[in-house]
């Protein structure tokens, strides 16, 4: 997208894919399980003489990231914090589910209508009432 010149044209966002679920919330005070969504979406643009751009972005993330997760490295002698190191990675979330945030993300989108859009809820073993069901994921309709 670095070709992209905006003065030729916006870039243009096209959702693609939606998903929803519940994960840990890593800021909450609590860490309980809340319900959010992410979603891809394709990313377009024009170049400086207004002809589009060869590569388009397939498959922009938004609504969730892997986050670092970091321990402190206190000194032996004196018990002083050091330095942070490397304890591991998280997925994180930041988009609560609603409709109104559905809506909005559809609505900011360029060329995106509802029936295009692949919506996805997926469904943890945490969230069996059995406690034994597999990881599954199934497929909706806006609706």
């Amino acid at each position: 997208m670095n070709e992209c010149d905006i003065r030729k044209g916006p870039v243009e966002r096209t959702l693609t894919s939606m998903f929803r679920l519940k994960a840990i919330d890593w800021n909450s005070p609590k860490r309980e399980r809340k319900e959010f969504i992410w979603y891809e979406e394709r990313w377009e643009g024009k170049k400086w003489l207004g002809v589009p751009i060869k590569n388009p972005i397939d498959g922009h993330i938004e609504g969730k990231y892997l986050e670092v997760v970091t321990t402190p490295k206190l000194d032996e002698r004196t018990g002083e914090h050091i330095e942070n190191t490397f304890a591991g990675t998280r997925e994180t979330y930041y988009i609560p589910w609603s409709k109104k945030n559905v809506d909005e993300i559809i609505a900011s989108s360029t060329k995106s209508d509802k029936s295009g859009i692949r919506f996805t809820i997926m469904f943890d073993m945490a969230d069996s009432p059995d406690g034994f069901t597999l990881k599954i994921r199934n497929y909706f309709s806006y609706d």
